[in-house]
């Protein structure tokens, strides 16, 4: 088994237990964005992947309460570690990505590929001149069908077959 190298150039570098990275991101003290990116630290593969289960990154941020932040939250706190440079644009809930120029080291194959699914999906739905979302094109995944109502996401009811001048009323049905 060969050693691995980290090599971080002509700067100063050193080490830490990802353990503590992740004592770090209970703590309540800090806002959720740091919080997130010591999850990260502390559970970083070789690869710079830091692979979580469904709704684990919001037990990292459990409030002093002991309630969990909703969803939103979670999302936005991610968004901005992404905005910051802290975390690579691929990352999601499911897996935070470092980059390399920041963290090398960790468990397992520097090159091996995620597991996890880094895509990310398009937004559908754009705002237009109504202040309301307008049309609702397929993406690629296929999931929505074309719904643009009047342009400005009211629905316009049809003709109705109760308009037309030589509709009958429906016969009564007896009991």
């Amino acid at each position: 088994m060969s050693a691995r190298k980290i090599d971080f150039g002509e700067r100063t570098w050193s080490a830490f237990p990802q353990d503590h990275w992740l004592d770090m991101a209970g703590n309540p003290n800090f806002p959720d964005y740091l919080r997130i990116l010591f999850v990260a630290y502390g559970r970083h593969a070789a690869n710079g992947h830091a692979r979580l289960e469904r709704q684990e990154l919001a037990y990292f941020l459990v409030r002093r309460d002991g309630t969990l932040p909703d969803r939103r939250t979670v999302h936005r706190a991610l968004a901005k570690d992404v905005s910051l440079g802290y975390l690579e644009p691929e990352s999601q809930l499911l897996c935070l990505v470092l980059s390399s120029h920041d963290v090398q080291g960790g468990k397992g194959d520097p090159t091996a590929r995620c597991r996890r699914d880094h895509t990310k999906r398009q937004t559908t739905n754009v705002r237009n001149q109504c202040g309301r979302f307008g049309q609702n094109v397929r993406n690629e995944s296929g999931r929505s069908d074309t719904n643009d109502g009047n342009q400005c996401g009211r629905s316009v009811l049809g003709p109705s077959l109760y308009l037309l001048p030589d509709h009958h009323e429906p016969p009564e049905v007896s009991a």
